[in-house]
């Protein structure tokens, strides 16, 4: 007969509100546009359970995508400080998100000149 053994692991790992946020960005932001229940930190359960594409939060995929420019083009921007014409953004990991008003807010100010 064969013998089934189970182990069981009890790991406590505390997380802080930056961190898990972060996470829930990273996870919502590799979902793309699939079905998902949505996690947000600060309120529980209360993202839309079908992704449509709205995020608050931009990667520079989209704002390349947008702006019809490479992505290269797209993190020298966001490389550069807003009081000298950068796109305010801020990190999630290794990469950049942006936040959809924020993105708005530049975009107008550049279209004045």
């Amino acid at each position: 007969m064969k013998n089934d053994r189970k182990m069981v692991i009890n790991l406590s790992i505390e997380l802080t509100d930056e961190l898990i946020s972060a996470i829930s960005v990273a996870v919502v932001s590799a979902l793309g546009k699939m079905s998902y229940a949505g996690f947000n930190p600060k309120s529980g359960f209360d993202f839309p359970n079908e992704y449509d594409g709205t995020s608050e939060l931009l990667t520079p995929q989209d704002i390349a995508d947008y702006l019809q420019k490479s992505r290269r083009r797209v993190y020298d921007l966001l490389r550069l400080e807003p009081q000298f014409g950068g796109i305010p953004s801020f990190k999630v990991g290794s990469g950049r998100r942006v936040r959809r008003d924020d993105f708005l807010k530049w975009l107008e100010s550049r279209e004045r000149g």
